[in-house]
């Protein structure tokens, strides 16, 4: 997760006091490296569907590393292992406040000297123009950058863990948790989703404020088409199909696919 990252410095030969450039050597590897998967997928009856991923290696946690970690100077780490730690998202996010377009993005991690962490996002395309390899690097140029909140853990992890949490009754809402050794990052995610509107329901519209008229309550209404029929009494009970919407054109309830019927002394007063 921490591995701080080092640029590569050439090291010069020189005979007679003449530099003598080291040859170039050819160098292809292959092999099958073993990455885990963090997933927050958004789907059913949320709309509109997307998915966020995060693939990384997960390296061993050393002791040696905590001293690493506390140094009081601005530092960039490596995250992960072998390849670059990869963010792949079909939405775009707010992640610990700033806003991380949809795409794939390399991650990184980085401390100021005020001991704030980052989550740092570049482009591949930006990487490859500038030949940066997830090692090479000792300060990487940055796209985006999210801040984390830090926190000790009682029990330390021998392997690094990316996690999503999703917030319960809050559509697009998660938890981003990143955990190795006795070290834990987090930051709140959020992605611009909402609850389907049943078939039937109208485009939100705000009120119009010419129009609105206010209750004693503080309740803000208009009438956009006058009925014709019998007012109910007290004592009556009534079918009723609604579609309730915040301010902000949140959807939190709606009756159009299905039928309520409720007596007229048990509605809440507007």
């Amino acid at each position: 997760m921490l591995d701080r990252t080092r640029r590569r410095t050439p090291t010069l030969l020189g005979l007679a006091l003449v530099a003598m450039p080291a040859a170039a050597q050819p160098h292809v590897a292959a092999g099958q490296l073993e990455r885990r998967l963090a997933t927050l997928t958004f789907a059913g009856d949320l709309e509109p569907h997307g998915q966020v991923a995060i693939e990384y290696g997960a390296p061993t946690w050393r002791a040696e590393y905590s001293h690493r970690l506390q140094e009081g100077a601005a530092q960039s780490f490596r995250l992960g292992r072998d390849h670059w730690t990869t963010l792949h998202t079909t939405l775009p996010l707010e992640l610990g406040g700033a806003t991380v377009p949809a795409g794939t993005w390399y991650l990184g991690l980085h401390r100021d000297a005020t001991g704030q962490w980052f989550l740092t996002c570049l482009s591949p395309a930006r990487a490859a123009a500038a030949e940066i390899g997830p090692g090479l690097t000792e300060a990487p140029p940055v796209d985006h950058r999210a801040p984390l909140s830090w926190a000790p853990r009682a029990t330390s992890s021998t392997q690094l863990a990316i996690e999503f949490a999703p917030v319960p009754g809050q559509p697009g809402q998660a938890a981003l948790t990143l955990t190795w050794g006795d070290h834990s990052l987090h930051a709140e995610l959020a992605a611009p989703v909402q609850p389907r509107a049943p078939v039937g329901v109208a485009e939100f519209r705000p009120l119009d404020a010419a129009a609105a008229r206010r209750t004693e309550s503080g309740l803000e209404y208009e009438i956009v088409g006058q009925g014709d029929g019998t007012p109910p009494t007290v004592t009556d009970t009534v079918e009723v199909r609604y579609t309730g919407w915040l301010a902000d054109g949140t959807l939190f309830d709606s009756t159009r696919d299905r039928s309520i019927r409720l007596p007229v002394a048990r509605v809440i007063p507007g």
